[in-house]
């Protein structure tokens, strides 16, 4: 077992206490989540994420050998559930990267004239990439291409516009230029709410 120095003791405790409080609340989270169907990547990674935050607690610095397995694994999962879709990317990697500054600072500090540069290309070789296929999903994009997205064929509005693109175009034709003057008045709810206020 390799002994954290003396020094290092109290950032190494506060360290193991954000990584154990952590692993604790993905444990039971994933938990639940698993009990409703969910996937059980969670409760795996609050066991490693715990085991990570004794081995720092203990002086062990195989904790962060530990923390760099949930990472890989998280990129992993990241590429089974995700694909190459950048903002998926984003919610699943960035909190355990952030984190993974804390852990591995004192590493990071000591080698700074080159983990600063390979940081600094990384966050905007991710920026670049966030922002180019951004602007792939754009309204404009589909009228260039003269295709537009029309989402699921079920006519469900998974997103803000029905597509990321923000179209607005639905697939549905059962109400259509040719039958909207048909079109009746089916019912009427009155929630209560005072008219008088002109919403």
């Amino acid at each position: 077992m390799i002994q954290a120095p003396p020094e290092a003791s109290g950032k190494r405790i506060v360290t193991a206490a954000i990584l154990g409080l952590l692993g604790l609340w993905l444990i039971a989270c994933g938990a639940y989540l698993a009990y409703l169907g969910g996937s059980l990547y969670y409760v795996l990674t609050g066991l490693a994420v715990s085991a990570a935050g004794w081995a720092f607690f203990k002086g062990d610095r195989r904790g962060g050998h530990i923390y760099g397995a949930v990472l890989v694994g998280t990129l992993l999962w990241t590429l089974a559930t995700a694909g190459f879709n950048p903002w998926q990317w984003q919610s699943r990697l960035l909190p355990p990267l952030v984190l993974g500054i804390l852990v591995y600072w004192p590493e990071l500090r000591a080698r700074a004239k080159i983990a600063l540069p390979v940081l600094a290309l990384g966050v905007i070789g991710f920026a670049v990439w966030l922002v180019s296929v951004n602007q792939l999903d754009t309204p404009s994009a589909f009228a260039a291409s003269g295709s537009p997205d029309t989402g699921p064929a079920s006519g469900e509005w998974r997103h803000y516009g029905n597509v990321q693109a923000g179209t607005r175009f639905s697939p549905l034709d059962q109400i259509n230029p040719s039958n909207i003057d048909k079109l009746q008045h089916a019912w009427t709810y009155h929630t209560g709410d005072d008219a008088g206020m002109g919403f």
